[in-house]
């Protein structure tokens, strides 16, 4: 009977246990991080009655229950939007790691942080957030000018300005060992200097299609002479010119030495300019002979000219040619020093061209800002060094060696050339790129290189099997690559032909079915091409394909300051600056643990490690290298995971359980009560 007393005091003493646990359940409702636990319980003994009177199942008298523990709920909390950007929710499983001020670690799912006065990221308790540095930054004398926009620190005597920081670019950050992970310190002012371009990449399609045009060649000196003297000549050797005795000229020539015609026509007009020793001129015409090589001016009347003196000759063919195109792209390119300089890339196609393909020039530059290019109106007061100034129909334009100097007519801007390449580029006949060369070019000591993308490279396949079956070829073969994309050409001696792209499955294998029924099946051949690469990627030269010119990568970066701080969903912390660069410089670490659930609370937030959770660990790829795995929220904050219903009705069964605990109590004592007044 007294083991009934036991039974209701332990009963109340775990149901008051499990009312506190959800007490403070529901206290921290609204608690960032918070994570809620659960009361367990447990019996204390049993004893087993000797007497026969009951039986084997109910044998057992408990003595009555205990607080065993309190198990860690880990459901994901739901989420709060906030203007912090280091406001932090872990989307996943893992736990941030803050150092307190002992140096000893703990870990928390409340991401509040912020920075202290000293640039430390630090919670609400003032414990330092942990992640591994990315040591690109160190202190620099800045100059003052750039370090004013950060204000100045005021002493008790005097007033300084801030301490200058300087960044390196760096593309990503590493996880170092968890062991390794330090505390999270950034300056307020930091300065990214200048990074030279060292790379561009881009893609472009040159245009292909040539437009015909009525223009005027001029002759080479060569291919006629150039001069008539007074006293004439009866008969010269080819080319020839003769003063006739009658005042009229005959004169022979040809195209010979005269470069850049193509396809010149029979009676192609031959534009004959003659100047006399006044400067007085008259234009006759003559034809370009069947031969297409000659051509005669005979007994050309001259009589507006002064024929006692010595005749000049110019002569221009006038003739149907196709223009070569031009295509011009210009790019921003930083110097070393800071400065954007012009990057200057004209193209200019190769005319005639050779077979299927199409070949360009390459003219590239490096132009930088030199002076307005200015044309002056003459002043006869002022006098002009004709080394340096031209005058001409009343105005006058300083002079620019081309060598050093590039003037841009339309912009009224005048460049000085800091390197030129030129080169040559190849296209195949539906447009892919073949090949290219083209020299780095000289940015102020650094390398540019240009990348003009990757040149075609195919390859014969030999090794498949065929064969025709009701009207329809079969083609398979293996021993490729996943993914790799095959040509395959079917034709016959009936002129037929055609090409269908495939594509290799997994296991390297491919097949191909095709209807032949119009084909000549038993004169039909096959040949299977591998398209190692395609030759798309970069510059092509389609008249299918769109014009954008599209830069896939370049380094360089202008200098600039830093705007502010903000954080990925990888955890990488990224310094912004005044020149749209983003550059990380830490990498928040996400800790995990073999067993959760023996964390140490302290108080429902943050959580210590323990001999029964086990150290703090990283995933590692198949590398060996550490991950990630859990995305961080940046201006979100993981509010606590209680269930406020939940949490309410298990205090109403926890109250409701004390109570009937107490009854038992209660009862057990009026049975006693009983018991005593028998015996009397």
């Amino acid at each position: 009977m007294n083991s009934s007393f036991y039974n209701g005091v332990s009963g109340m003493k775990t149901q008051q246990f499990g009312i506190d646990v959800w007490a403070n359940n529901i206290s921290n409702v609204n608690t960032y991080g918070f994570r809620s636990s659960t009361p367990e319980f447990s019996s204390i003994f049993s004893t087993t009655l000797t007497t026969a009177y009951y039986g084997a199942a109910m044998s057992d008298i408990g003595y009555g229950a205990r607080a065993q523990t309190t198990a860690l709920d880990l459901t994901q909390g739901s989420f709060e939007n906030t203007d912090n950007p280091f406001d932090l929710a872990l989307g996943g499983e893992g736990w941030f790691g803050v150092q307190g001020v002992g140096g000893e670690n703990y870990y928390t799912r409340a991401g509040n942080f912020y920075f202290d006065a000293d640039g430390n990221l630090v919670d609400q308790n003032g414990y330092k957030l942990l992640g591994t540095l990315g040591n690109n930054i160190a202190p620099a004398q800045i100059d003052a000018s750039k370090l004013i926009d950060y204000g100045y620190v005021y002493g008790v005597d005097e007033r300084t300005l801030v301490d200058g920081y300087e960044i390196s670019k760096i593309d990503t950050i590493s996880l170092a060992p968890p062991s390794e992970q330090t505390t999270i310190t950034l300056p307020s002012s930091l300065y990214m200097p200048a990074v030279p371009t060292q790379n561009i990449s881009f893609q472009a399609n040159l245009d292909p299609e040539t437009e015909v045009e009525i223009i005027d060649i001029d002759l080479d000196p060569l291919d006629y002479v150039s001069t008539i003297t007074p006293s004439g000549s009866p008969s010269v050797t080819f080319p020839s010119s003769t003063l006739n005795y009658d005042g009229t000229v005959t004169i022979e020539g040809s195209i010979t030495n005269t470069s850049g015609i193509l396809n010149p026509q029979e009676n192609d007009a031959i534009l004959i300019t003659i100047t006399d020793a006044n400067g007085q001129s008259i234009q006759r015409t003559a034809s370009l002979n069947s031969d297409l090589q000659t051509w005669s001016l005979e007994n050309a009347q001259i009589d507006d000219l002064d024929t006692s003196g010595e005749l000049t000759i110019s002569v221009a063919l006038r003739t149907e040619q196709e223009i070569p195109n031009e295509e011009r792209f210009t790019y921003t390119v930083i110097a070393p020093n800071g400065d954007k300089d012009l990057l200057d890339l004209r193209f200019t196609q190769q005319l005639p061209k050779s077979g299927d393909t199409t070949s360009w020039d390459i003219d590239a530059k490096i132009l930088k800002y030199y002076e307005p290019y200015e044309i002056l109106q003459y002043d006869p007061t002022q006098s002009y060094d004709p080394n340096l100034y031209t005058i001409e129909n009343g105005q006058v334009v300083k002079n620019y060696d081309p060598n050093e100097y590039y003037i841009d007519t339309t912009s009224k801007k005048v460049y000085s050339i800091v390197d030129a390449q030129v080169g040559e580029i190849t296209f195949a006949g539906n447009g892919a790129l073949l090949d290219y060369t083209l020299g780095a070019l000289d940015n102020s000591g650094y390398a540019l290189n240009l990348d003009l993308g990757e040149s075609l490279e195919t390859q014969s396949v030999t090794n498949f099997s065929q064969s025709i079956q009701d009207d329809t070829i079969y083609i398979s073969g293996s021993g490729l690559t996943h993914g790799d994309n095959l040509e395959v050409t079917i034709t016959d001696n009936g002129g037929n032909i055609i090409t269908v792209p495939v594509l290799v499955k997994e296991g390297g294998t491919w097949s191909l079915e095709y209807d032949v029924s119009s084909f000549d099946q038993a004169n039909t051949t096959v040949e299977v091409t591998h398209i190692i690469n395609s030759g798309w990627e970069g510059l092509v030269s389609n008249t299918a394909l769109e014009k954008d010119t599209i830069i896939t990568d370049e380094d360089g970066a202008a200098e600039g300051l830093l705007t502010g701080y903000s954080v990925d969903e990888t955890g990488q912390i990224l310094a912004q600056f005044t020149n749209s660069q983003t550059i990380p410089v830490a990498k928040i670490a996400i800790f995990q643990f073999q067993n959760d659930q023996g964390l140490s609370s302290l108080d429902g937030s943050i959580f210590q490690a323990t001999a029964n959770s086990g150290e703090p660990i990283f995933y590692t790829d198949e590398n060996g290298n550490y991950i990630q795995t859990t995305k961080i929220l940046s201006n979100s904050l993981e509010v606590s995971n209680v269930n406020l219903a939940t949490a309410l009705t298990e205090l109403i069964v926890m109250q409701k359980a004390f109570s009937s605990n107490a009854k038992t109590i209660t009862t057990s004592d009026e049975m006693i009560q009983n018991a005593i007044e028998m015996k009397q």
